[in-house]
Formats: C-alpha cells, sequence, structure tokens
C-alpha cells in the first residue's frame, strides 16, 4: 500500500458561493495567476508566448461566457480572496 503524505494547503477558512457576473475580473485574476500559465496544453502550445507572459482574449472569453448561467462556483476566503472556481454552463 502506497502512503500518500497529508499536506495541509491552508488553515484559512472559505466559502463555496455562487458566482455572478460582478465577479468576472476576480475570477479572471485567479485563473491568470493559477490555472492559464500552469495548464500543460497551454504550455505545450505556447498559448500565453514563448515567456508565458501574455494574455489570451479567446480564452478569457471563453471561461467568463457562461458566468451569467447562474451555474458557476467558487471558493472564497473571509477576505474576499478567490481561492478555487468551477466554471460551468449549458453551452
Amino acid at each position: 500500500m502506497v502512503s500518500i503524505p497529508q499536506v495541509a494547503m491552508s488553515d484559512e477558512e472559505y466559502q463555496i458561493v455562487k458566482v455572478t457576473p460582478k465577479d468576472g475580473e476576480k475570477i479572471l485574476d485567479h485563473l491568470r495567476k493559477f490555472f492559464f500559465r500552469e495548464e500543460p496544453l497551454n504550455i505545450d502550445i505556447k498559448l500565453l508566448g514563448e515567456r508565458g507572459d501574455e494574455t489570451c482574449e479567446e480564452l478569457e472569453n471563453y471561461c467568463i461566457e457562461t458566468i451569467p448561467e447562474g451555474l458557476s462556483v467558487m471558493a472564497v476566503t473571509n477576505t474576499g480572496r478567490v481561492v478555487g472556481v468551477s466554471l460551468n454552463g449549458q453551452t
């Protein structure tokens, strides 16, 4: 049996809340820092340029298009920092 170490990511409390259209920019900030640059396919095709410091307007627009559908949620700390996002849509 393989032992998997248990690592606490943070002791900071968070809440899961419904995403609203006014959350779009802070969600994009989170995705820019923690998803777009780390996603292996994005890295392989150099979607954000050679150094990974560019943006992809098409990807950002695609990510926020479903927000008005009301099916997405995010994890937010008590200080308002986004620590996770699940973007969902029917389209």
